[in-house]
């Protein structure tokens, strides 16, 4: 009988913590864990931005890659709207190049980056966004302002930590 309950007990402090185990894969989360943004300004005005996008995927929403929306127009000081210029350099995963493809509107230009006919494991994956946009900067009468979206909008998944360095051209200063 002692035997008899020494395997009941086994089988069931086992079963619990294989139960824990599934219920923590279960319950892990799509997020991005880091989005670090560098932008370099040029002297013409025009933005040379380097997205660096890390994520989580548990291969629900991340199946094959990211995308990432790029909003196309501005409204100027005098409330017109206005469409900003977007150049796509390069798309990166993990330090390699991987397949990009882009769809335009009117509003945006949607990046999709991975490739459609390959599922990715779950993991964790670094994904780099190289772009160049013009039109950010907004001139009025006493000061210019950098009017630009670090991560942009429309994610599905929340951001633990966004960092953003910007660097302007040689002998401007921020003050300037």
């Amino acid at each position: 009988m002692t035997q008899m309950l020494k395997l009941l007990c086994l089988t069931f402090v086992s079963t619990v913590i294989f139960l824990v185990q599934l219920t923590s894969l279960s319950i892990a989360e799509e997020v991005i864990n880091n989005f670090e943004v560098k932008v370099i300004l040029q002297k013409d005005g025009t933005l040379e931005v380097t997205e660096e996008i890390t994520v989580t995927s548990e291969g629900r929403k991340i199946r094959r890659g990211i995308f990432r929306d790029f909003p196309l127009l501005f409204e100027d000081t005098d409330g017109v709207e206005k469409q900003v210029g977007f150049e796509l350099l390069e798309t990166l995963r993990d330090g390699r190049r991987d397949n990009n493809r882009i769809e335009r509107s009117r509003n945006r230009a949607r990046i999709y980056i991975g490739k459609k006919d390959r599922f990715l494991k779950a993991g964790q994956y670094k994904y780099t966004i190289r772009y160049r946009t013009d039109r950010q900067i907004r001139f009025f009468e006493n000061y210019d302002e950098l009017f630009w979206n670090v991560t942009g909008n429309f994610w599905d998944f929340p951001i633990l930590k966004t960092t953003a360095v910007f660097f302007l051209p040689d002998g401007v200063r921020p003050q300037d």
